[in-house]
């Protein structure tokens, strides 16, 4: 296998980093692109802040396995270097795991680092702490996404706006992006951000919304460009523009 362009072993770089004190951790999830054969190591950080010695034992789990890779199981390209210890009261330590990018690996493999905290005296102190692992397979990404349905809603001094994302590719999306409002005679009149939602996954449909407070819109028409680019890959995948008009009651009409 290769190592990891850009990672030298035994340096202090990392392709990924995380946390996790007491009943938290961070990242939120990780997200690397590696050619077939490649792989790349990282690190979690485990802080001790119960009042007790703590077993911790780290597990690779499934999360969303693409048809083309079943059979293709967590445990086979996410593992970890010391999978089971004790963590000490007040103590923190370092966990390094690996993935790998199996060579028959279609577009993405997602997966979950999960650890399994039990305390030593309090019964109910065993929890589960997980983060997502995405793992791209260079050469394979199919990054695809459109629009199945929009939506604007009025306030009373404030437009929102939403999109319904299908993923037609074989990778996850992440959208980020704004919806940008303005008069069927090309004056601006609003822009309004897409907060950050759930995983489109490939196949899946998923919402995504943006409000602007402080505005309101008047009879007429109106057109709305919607630009929507993934975070984790920053590349552009939908750029549309769609039409409303607001009639004299006050109510959107989508065209």
């Amino acid at each position: 296998m290769k190592m990891k362009r850009g990672i030298v072993a035994g340096s202090m770089v990392c392709l990924f980093w995380g946390s996790v004190m007491a009943a938290n951790i961070a990242p939120r999830y990780q997200f690397v692109t590696l050619k077939p054969g490649e792989h790349a190591w990282g690190i979690y950080t485990l802080t001790n802040d119960e009042n007790e010695k703590l077993n911790v034992t780290a597990e690779a789990k499934d999360w969303f396995v693409l048809p083309e890779n079943n059979g293709i199981g967590a445990t086979t390209w996410l593992t970890f270097k010391k999978p089971k210890f004790l963590l000490k009261k007040g103590k923190t330590k370092k966990v390094k795991f690996y993935v790998v990018a199996p060579e028959k690996a279609k577009g993405e493999l997602v997966g979950m680092v999960s650890f399994l905290i039990e305390g030593e005296k309090v019964m109910d102190l065993n929890r589960r702490l997980s983060s997502a692992v995405y793992v791209g397979i260079e050469g394979t990404e199919e990054l695809k996404g459109e629009l199945s349905a929009f939506s604007i809603k009025l306030g009373t001094n404030s437009v929102s706006a939403g999109v319904v994302v299908e993923n037609k590719g074989n990778v996850h999306l992440r959208p980020k992006g704004h919806f940008d409002i303005s008069t069927s005679s090309g004056l601006p009149v609003a822009a309004l951000s897409i907060d950050e939602g759930g995983v489109a996954y490939p196949g899946k449909n998923q919402s995504f919304f943006g409000t602007l407070n402080g505005v309101s819109l008047g009879e007429g028409e109106y057109v709305v460009k919607i630009s929507l680019q993934d975070i984790d890959r920053q590349k552009e995948f939908v750029q549309v523009e769609k039409k409303f008009l607001i009639n004299k009651e006050g109510q959107v009409e989508l065209k």
